[in-house]
């Protein structure tokens, strides 16, 4: 009713293809209460929005100047990018979108929708829906968007396997954190050959890791930590390209596998939290981007390498709770406390203090825990 009776602009009804998609645009301010909006909605006033360089919605001007949309240039006002990160939209996602034929980036992350996932046009490139309300299951035949390069849908509500039809071979990243998808992770997700990043921390998956996350060879981040996998670490997940891994808070079992190394430009690497023994291997010295190296909370024993205390860039490196004993080497305090700005171990005495010794002898710690006891 707005575009028909109400529209300052009063688009020419022989002009559809226009008159359509200021329609559409115009469903995502109504359907997601513009009125509360943050910027550029109906209670801000326009010296505000104005004063930010920007247009307010269901202004008597193109769609294409309202606050977050832009359209292609050189073109006839065909809308391409949607962008209303952290603006206080409360609502739905209105399925007219998937109407908006050039369609190429949607960023509507940080705010208060809920509901389920819309269908997206063939267009779409990026879509960034994460920090949301969002629920219900992942629709299927997502795999048809052809020029999908992003989906970023962490920390929503979301639930359900993960659909086998999800993985559009153009996709290179990867963000389904802080949900509560289960099951195992499909095979198909290893087609997608220039996957860089992948974010799937914090739900309910279960199985083994796959060893086929070595075949993605753009693969530079996996974060696979906080959820119910089993199992040893294959060392075939471990790339050239590879910088950063976690696979914390699982229940993981076995030894660090030498394959590891071979990932020269690894900065990150947190295998916390789970059940891994063995005792930690000298190689770690060749590690030089090493920046974060976490084996808090496993079954490590023997001593701590000297070697460690080579890597040049490290910031943080956690061992408490292990069964690690014996001194810090003093190759590692030397960096204490810069660049190496956290450094733990099992380094205090249970009570009382005097007649029990730490299992870690450490002066230069900068976090102490007794550990196992």
């Amino acid at each position: 009713q707005w575009v028909t009776y109400e529209d300052p602009l009063q688009v020419p009804v022989d002009e559809s293809r226009r008159l359509v998609q200021r329609y559409i645009i115009t469903t995502i301010y109504f359907a997601t209460d513009g009125e509360g909006w943050r910027l550029c909605g109906g209670n801000d006033n326009d010296s505000a929005c104005e004063g930010e360089g920007y247009v307010p919605f269901l202004s008597g001007v193109s769609e294409c100047g309202w606050y977050g949309i832009r359209c292609r240039e050189n073109s006839e006002d065909v809308v391409e990018s949607i962008d209303l990160e952290q603006n206080r939209l409360r609502g739905t996602i209105p399925s007219e979108i998937a109407s908006l034929s050039d369609l190429d980036h949607i960023n509507l992350s940080a705010n208060d929708i809920s509901g389920g996932l819309p269908q997206f046009p063939p267009s779409i490139s990026t879509i960034l829906l994460n920090n949301n309300e969002l629920s219900g299951n992942i629709p299927s035949n997502i795999n048809s968007l052809s020029k999908l390069t992003a989906l970023a849908i962490g920390n929503n509500k979301l639930s359900g396997p993960l659909p086998h039809d999800m993985f559009p071979p153009s996709l290179a990243h990867l963000d389904l954190e802080g949900n509560s998808f289960n099951a195992s992770i499909p095979e198909e997700i290893f087609d997608c050959g220039y996957l860089r990043t992948v974010d799937l921390n914090t739900n309910q998956f279960t199985g083994t890791i796959n060893p086929k996350w070595g075949t993605l060879e753009n693969l530079s981040l996996l974060n696979l930590q906080t959820n119910n996998f089993t199992g040893s670490l294959p060392g075939a997940v471990f790339t050239p390209s590879m910088t950063a891994l976690s696979v914390a808070l699982n229940n993981l079992v076995g030894t660090i596998p030498d394959e590891v190394f071979g990932s020269v430009l690894l900065e990150y690497l947190d295998l916390g939290r789970n059940h891994f023994n063995g005792t930690l291997p000298k190689r770690f010295g060749e590690l030089k981007n090493m920046k974060q190296l976490t084996i808090w909370l496993n079954n490590f024993t023997g001593t701590i390498p000297s070697e460690i205390g080579s890597l040049p860039v490290l910031e943080m490196f956690q061992v408490p709770y292990n069964y690690l004993t014996g001194e810090m080497p003093e190759e590692i305090c030397k960096h204490v406390p810069n660049p190496l700005a956290a450094l733990g171990a099992d380094c205090k005495s249970p009570e009382p203090a005097e007649q029990i010794p730490p299992r870690v002898n450490c002066t230069c710690c900068t976090s102490c825990q007794v550990g196992y006891g």
